[in-house]
């Protein structure tokens, strides 16, 4: 197993939970269509706008 696998998860983790926290995210297009799958999927894509939280 590579050494830095689980610290590369970790920094994506972490990545993830400050953007989560310090943005507000909306999908640009509120009319896509999405297809269904095992989950639901847009169908081109998901494009949102990152508006930052007012601290």
């Amino acid at each position: 197993m590579c050494l830095g696998r689980e610290y590369a998860r970790l920094e994506i983790l972490v990545f993830i939970y400050n953007i989560v926290t310090k943005f507000k995210l909306e999908k640009v297009n509120p009319q896509e269509k999405t297809e269904l799958y095992f989950l639901p999927v847009p169908t081109e894509g998901l494009f949102v706008r990152l508006t930052c939280h007012k601290m």
